[in-house]
């Protein structure tokens, strides 16, 4: 799923501002019961996860069956329902067999210049944990790269992204 994560305090006051004539206490009570429902694994009638926001404003259901959509693009999602992956989930997923990664080890990545590059030096963006290809090892070099190439204070975009 490509849901945007977002906690229930930002959603309320996103969708007060889009939505003036609604009440926060209802909205709220609302997400806190869908919430709830969603973590006794309360499943659509389709068998999919029952998505939160939308199950706020309408009955019980999958984003497929509320909005008749495939893809959520650009729909928020509360983010404690978005998986997300931990660093120390990263490049675990053997997606490639017995191909073997060591010539990644410590001095291999060099700039422009030659100069070695300490991957493990540069912060692993948030988008990166709620990324598919974040644990893929066939990814693993697009996505140190990626991550290496980023300017800081720039924000960090990725074209790669397959989101959980």
């Amino acid at each position: 799923m490509d849901f945007t994560p977002i906690s229930i305090n930002e959603y309320i006051a996103l969708h007060l501002i889009n939505n003036p004539s609604h009440k926060e206490e209802d909205l709220r009570n609302n997400l806190e019961t869908s919430l709830a429902d969603y973590n006794k694994n309360v499943k659509c009638s389709c068998g999919e996860d029952i998505w939160v926001i939308g199950s706020a404003s309408l009955k019980n259901g999958c984003y497929t069956c509320l909005t008749g959509e495939k893809l959520p693009t650009d729909n928020y999602e509360i983010d404690s329902v978005v998986p997300y992956f931990t660093e120390a989930d990263a490049f675990t997923v053997d997606d490639w067999g017995d191909f073997n990664l060591d010539f990644l080890g410590g001095g291999n990545y060099r700039d422009d210049d030659g100069t070695i590059i300490d991957p493990d030096s540069y912060p692993t963006p948030k988008m990166c944990l709620s990324c598919k290809n974040f644990i893929r090892k066939s990814q693993r070099v697009l996505c140190t790269l990626n991550k290496i190439s980023q300017e800081p204070g720039e924000e960090f975009q990725c074209g790669s992204f397959d989101g959980v």
